[in-house]
Order: structure tokens, then C-alpha cells, then sequence
């Protein structure tokens, strides 16, 4: 019964949950995704959290085809399972 499963869960779950935070507030102030402070997150920005994003993936996220994903298609990639593997960047 180990529960080394249950952790790496856990701390992908927590990773998650920041980046959604950080997305939601990418307006106010920025976050760590967004590097240019725009408000939205390009293929290259969501790259650096996302390195196996593939651009017809980020097309799926980004439902109104502008080639910027806004914080509630960023939100609906995740619950959709699009953005799944994110990786903690120090900075």
C-alpha cells in the first residue's frame, strides 16, 4: 500500500490549482504564465508551464482563434484535460 501515487496527485493537483490562480488574476497584475502582462497567454508563454502543448492543442484551448488564450479558455482547457502536465518554473 504506497502512497507515492497519491502524492505526486497531490502536488500535480496543488500546481494546478496555483496556475489557475495565477491565470484568474493575469489582469490584475500579471502572473507567472503571462511574461508580457497582457492579460492573455500565447503558445510560447503556456510552453514554458506546458512543454509537450503542441499547437493544435493550444488551437482546441484557444476557442476564439485569436492565438491568445484568455484566463476562462485557460481555465476551460484544464477542466477539459488539455492543460494536464504542468511543470513548477522557479522566478
Amino acid at each position: 500500500m504506497g502512497t507515492g501515487g497519491s502524492g505526486v496527485q497531490m502536488g500535480a493537483l496543488l500546481l494546478s490549482l496555483s496556475l489557475s490562480v495565477a491565470a484568474g488574476s493575469a489582469h490584475a497584475g500579471g502572473s507567472a504564465i503571462d511574461n508580457d502582462g497582457d492579460g492573455r497567454y500565447s503558445l510560447e508563454e503556456l510552453q514554458v508551464f506546458y512543454p509537450g502543448l503542441t499547437p493544435a492543442t493550444f488551437a482546441l484551448i484557444d476557442t476564439n482563434g485569436d492565438g491568445l488564450v484568455s484566463p476562462s479558455e485557460f481555465r476551460r482547457g484544464q477542466d477539459n484535460g488539455h492543460l494536464v502536465e504542468a511543470v513548477a518554473r522557479e522566478g
